[in-house]
């Protein structure tokens, strides 16, 4: 048994005791899946739950989400961060309706022309609702890839990224994807996290990192960006009963959502100490705008 077909009935044994019992797994429908997994993005399952069971009691299918309008979505989404994901849903619920006449397709190719769903989402939805034979690599399976295969650098671009393609749709060609696809993830979430517990890791057997003392240093950790510090004053600007709102870009963080107008009052490395300074500055400008109204 080559290495690839022992990572397959490894991780098959392994789930058949181990696997997450999620709401999701449960004879999905492609749009739970892709309910599920754009929820999922950037969040903890355990946060993630109630949301999905609550989403699907008011959005049971497309058509109900597609002709929602965008305020009531983003209410239902409201308290998950990262508020684009909830328009992309909406979005391409939209766009199932007017091009694919409600009915998800089921190529991994087509599901890609869907506003959100890139190639993780697309394969997730192939193999978990569809039963294809066809890789879904999330953050979690980049790590177990890596550190299983040995793969060194950046998974993102390169010869990295080309290795780990090539091992994932080895791994899918075998079969049992819907099932192994799971298992990765699962595994990526637990025992191969950051934090490695390879004790009780059913591929440690064999896996490259763990036998040439290399899991801390595989996958490659890019750096991250530098943050930077911005402070804001909102304007609460009224006339009777009215309040002046705006609602925020789409395309940026939090978009869609109403606010009080804003400024920005310093911005940048070490705004925090010039931010009573910039306030005063422009005290004046925002008093005559009130004044205006």
């Amino acid at each position: 048994m080559n290495e690839f077909e022992w990572f397959v009935e490894s991780l098959r044994a392994w789930f058949a005791e181990n696997g997450r019992d999620l709401p999701w797994r449960h004879t999905p429908t492609p749009y739970e899946v892709w309910v599920s997994e754009l929820m999922l993005q950037q969040t903890q399952v355990v946060t993630v739950i109630p949301y999905y069971e609550r989403w699907l009691k008011r959005f049971p299918d497309i058509r109900s989400l597609a002709e929602a309008p965008v305020d009531e979505v983003l209410t239902y989404w409201a308290g998950l961060g990262y508020y684009r994901r909830a328009r992309y849903l909406h979005d391409g619920a939209k766009k199932l309706i007017a091009d694919f006449d409600g009915v998800f397709p089921q190529s991994v190719q087509e599901l890609r022309t869907i506003p959100g769903i890139g190639a993780y989402t697309a394969g997730a939805i192939a193999s978990f609702a569809f039963g294809q034979n066809v890789p879904a690599v999330d953050g979690n399976a980049q790590r177990v890839f890596a550190r299983f295969f040995g793969i060194a650098g950046d998974l993102t671009a390169g010869e990295p990224a080309h290795q780990l393609d090539l091992a994932a749709n080895q791994i899918a060609a075998i079969g049992h994807a819907p099932v192994v696809n799971q298992a990765i993830m699962d595994i990526g979430a637990s025992c191969c996290s950051k934090s490695v517990q390879c004790s009780i890791c059913p591929l440690s057997e064999r896996c490259y990192a763990l036998r040439n003392g290399l899991t801390e240093s595989i996958p490659f950790k890019k750096k991250r960006s530098e943050k930077y510090d911005e402070y804001r004053a909102a304007l609460r600007l009224s006339c009777n009963d009215y309040v002046l709102v705006a609602r925020r870009r789409s395309d940026i963080l939090l978009g869609g959502l109403w606010e009080f107008p804003m400024i920005t009052i310093s911005r940048g490395k070490g705004a925090a100490h010039r931010r009573d300074a910039g306030l005063k500055m422009r005290l004046p400008r925002v008093v005559q705008w009130q004044t205006g109204l």
